[in-house]
């Protein structure tokens, strides 16, 4: 069942002016930061500014002491906009698979949150890897919602 949530606008256009990622204000709200920049769009409010301003080299010299998720925040940038930067600046990328401990972790924040942005943010994991794991434990359904049990 999709519900129709009254977001505030306005204050949230002001946030994301102000330095707010997409993610904080997705899990401010508790909505995904997909929803978040789509709101942003409708508003007019430009999302792209902040990926124009980074170079190379700060790029380089941010993300070689840091994860993508750590060089996203300290950026004020997605980890999706983070990892096509390092791309398109052939920056090598780092592949690191989550031990098996971080998915009893993953579980576990689950069962008290229910929100894979919250879980995501509190354990330092991708949103994406937070999905796998729910996923491969069978508690979340092949589109995109919450499994009811």
């Amino acid at each position: 069942m999709n519900k129709k949530i009254k977001l505030p606008s306005s204050d949230i256009a002001i946030e994301y002016i102000q330095g707010s990622t997409l993610r904080e204000l997705g899990i401010k709200y508790h909505v995904s930061y997909q929803v978040i920049y789509r709101l942003l769009l409708e508003l007019g409010v430009d999302t792209s500014h902040r990926a124009d301003e980074i170079d190379h080299d700060w790029l380089f010299e941010v993300y070689k002491k840091n994860s993508i998720r750590k060089t996203a925040d300290i950026l004020g940038l997605s980890e999706s906009t983070v990892f096509r930067l390092l791309r398109k600046y052939k920056i090598k990328t780092r592949r690191v698979h989550p031990p098996r401990m971080i998915h009893k972790k993953i579980l576990e924040e689950w069962e008290q949150t229910h929100n894979i942005s919250q879980v995501s943010m509190n354990l330092d994991v991708s949103y994406n890897t937070v999905k796998k794991v729910l996923r491969a434990n069978d508690k979340l359904s092949k589109g995109k919602g919450v499994k009811n049990d």
